[in-house]
């Protein structure tokens, strides 16, 4: 499930108000004076602090570490953790605080970005899921300078962040129920969804391709490979080429030497360079769209 984001004042509704705060920073959070400080809250980066607020609503308080540190990336690590701690609140607004100092769309941009993947599951086959409940951040601003770039961070983040979680779910989704097959028509359907050329070759296109490795490597299996094929061209002059190229091993037993049993943990990973390199062609007209883009997953299993 995706994380709607806006922008906007404080939102009196909110289930919780997070702050993000770094050690010996500015900002003071909505909280009875002094009581980080009696419950021992240095802000060290990826720490988190819920506790209630002045006006009796809950108060979030995020970590940065040093103030003299503070980057995107201590940012955008503050941003998951919040989303890990808050995971049973629906509706939670975000003020960004001791980064308020950085670039302003960079930093939104990170904090939705850690937000989006820190509440990231995989239950699909969980007979009681337990997914995170966090549906909504409302990013505060307090003007609209800060308003234009904060809007334009975290829809990037949003879209980045949708790339990311799509190809974590086909990393992790098994090798029984993501075949080659199945990974191929995934690519296909984020082809048209995104205006990508797309094709796909067949066992009997890959064998008159003679593409021997694709061919050996799937000798042993009782599933058709699948050689995939994508391409992004902009509608104006092309600024360069640039080809992807990812593995697509949906299960690797070890073929002809057997993996031990904890060998075989996390075999279905094996697919994760596809998987990558599919996540970045569904968001390439969207981050690259001058760029030509070019990529190609051979997928198979190793049996």
């Amino acid at each position: 499930m995706s994380i709607a984001f806006t922008t906007a004042a404080a939102p009196e509704d909110a289930d919780v108000l997070a702050v993000l705060l770094a050690q010996e920073g500015a900002t003071q959070p909505p909280v009875e004076a002094g009581l980080l400080e009696r419950l021992g809250f240095e802000a060290k980066a990826g720490s988190t602090l819920v506790l209630p607020g002045a006006d009796g609503g809950l108060v979030a308080v995020a970590g940065l570490g040093p103030v003299a540190e503070v980057d995107e990336d201590g940012v955008r690590a503050a941003g998951a953790a919040l989303a890990r701690a808050l995971d049973r609140h629906a509706r939670i607004a975000v003020d960004l605080g001791d980064a308020g100092g950085l670039d302003r769309r960079a930093a939104a941009q990170a904090l939705a970005e850690g937000l989006a993947l820190g509440a990231y599951t995989y239950d699909r086959f969980k007979s009681e899921a337990e997914p995170s409940k966090l549906e909504a951040v409302v990013v505060v601003v307090s003007d609209d300078a800060d308003d234009a770039a904060t809007s334009e961070g975290v829809e990037r983040a949003a879209r980045l962040s949708d790339a990311v979680c799509w190809a974590r779910d086909l990393g992790n989704t098994p090798g029984g129920t993501l075949t080659p097959e199945e990974l191929a028509a995934a690519a296909i359907d984020m082809a048209e969804r995104e205006g990508l050329e797309a094709h796909v070759l067949d066992l009997d296109a890959i064998v008159e391709a003679r593409l021997g490795g694709l061919l050996g490597v799937n000798r042993g299996s009782t599933r058709p490979p699948r050689f995939i094929e994508l391409r992004h061209v902009p509608t104006g002059p092309s600024r360069g080429r640039v080809a992807l190229v990812g593995k697509g091993i949906t299960f690797d037993s070890g073929g002809l030497s057997i993996k031990t049993a904890d060998g075989m943990v996390g075999m279905q990973g094996d697919m994760g360079g596809g998987a990558a390199v599919l996540g970045a062609m569904s968001v390439v007209r969207t981050f690259a769209p001058d760029l030509e883009v070019r990529a190609y997953v051979p997928a198979t299993d190793n049996m």
